[in-house]
């Protein structure tokens, strides 16, 4: 069996210093929306998973995206919305009902990280696949 490269975007309804921060509007668009529309462009991103305890979220992904074949929604259960539950029991919840394989790729998109480039995704993807090591970015900011 072939790894699929999975791209998983975790959208929890409320957060507890800003309710409802990943329909923000950034620039035009809920931020979620960046994390889903840069994943559905990725050529090679074969599965796009939106997750969150948000029906309303779930259901704009499904009318304005449910045209492409590779994205999925899942609801999430409040216990795993918590704001102490680890991304990883997400994960877990998602793969329990088969749609993520053990040897399947995660590409973890958070939607409060929207400045990304299609590039960067790629660039750390290609990096995993050559390594086997995870990858996660960092960036030097300048005061």
């Amino acid at each position: 069996m072939s790894s699929k490269i999975v791209a998983v975007i975790p959208a929890k309804k409320n957060s507890v210093r800003i309710p409802g921060k990943n329909k923000m509007i950034l620039c035009g668009k809920p931020l979620y929306i960046w994390s889903v529309e840069l994943a559905l462009r990725m050529e090679i991103i074969n599965k796009v998973i939106v997750s969150s305890d948000d029906h309303d979220l779930l259901e704009a992904c499904l009318f304005y995206y449910g045209n492409h074949e590779k994205l999925m929604v899942v609801g999430r259960p409040k216990e795993l919305a918590q704001s102490d539950t680890p991304i990883w029991e997400v994960i877990e919840h998602i793969g329990s009902g088969g749609i993520i394989k053990p040897k399947d790729i995660i590409v973890l998109l958070q939607p409060t990280s929207p400045l990304r480039s299609y590039n960067d995704i790629e660039k750390a993807i290609y990096m995993f696949l050559r390594t086997g090591e995870g990858v996660i970015p960092i960036t030097k900011v300048n005061k």
